[in-house]
Order: C-alpha cells, then sequence, then structure tokens
C-alpha cells in the first residue's frame, strides 16, 4: 500500500511537470551565439587550417627536391602543426552538425 501511494505521487508529479506553460519565445539568442561561434571560432580555424596546409606543402616540395635531416626536420614540424589545426577543425565539424539540430 505505502509503494502504490508514493507510485502514485511520483506519476502525478511527473504529469505535472511535463505539462508546458508560456509561450515558445526565445530570449537567449541562439542566432546570435551561433553567428559568434562562426565568426570567432570556425572561420578562421579552418583559415588557419588553410594556411597550416599550404606550409605543410612547401615544406615537403622542398624536402623532396633535396632531402636532408634539417628538412625532414622541418617537414616534422609543419606536420605536426598542420595536425593541430586539423584537430581544431574537427571540433568544429560536430560544432556544425549541431548547429544544424537546434536550428529547426
Amino acid at each position: 500500500m505505502k509503494y502504490n501511494k508514493l507510485f502514485l505521487i511520483t506519476i502525478v508529479f511527473i504529469l505535472v511537470s511535463c505539462n508546458k506553460k508560456g509561450s515558445d519565445t526565445d530570449t537567449f539568442g541562439k542566432k546570435e551565439m551561433f553567428t559568434n561561434y562562426t565568426e570567432n571560432l570556425i572561420i578562421p580555424a579552418y583559415q588557419n587550417y588553410g594556411t597550416k596546409l599550404s606550409d605543410l606543402k612547401t615544406t615537403f616540395d622542398a624536402f623532396k627536391i633535396a632531402p636532408d635531416l634539417t628538412k625532414l626536420a622541418t617537414l616534422q614540424n609543419a606536420f605536426s602543426a598542420t595536425y593541430e589545426a586539423w584537430q581544431y577543425c574537427e571540433i568544429c565539424k560536430f560544432f556544425i552538425n549541431d548547429i544544424s539540430v537546434f536550428s529547426h
């Protein structure tokens, strides 16, 4: 009997808490937030990645013409920098997917 009352009270609380009250206005400013993320995080990340990728290609071409240990070390550093820039773009890729989910 005690558990039945507890169960009934729990069901009532769940039903009452799921009742949607008020209007559906959005005062948070999602559009401004996503615009800010795009302009200040996503676009600069892809621009940086493009620059690092271009540097990597230039370094690789120099290494391919005349390979030596100094150019190999430079190529490895350029690869690491490009990989790091790519990681920031991968984070943005998931963020872009989230934007499309929230915009509907």
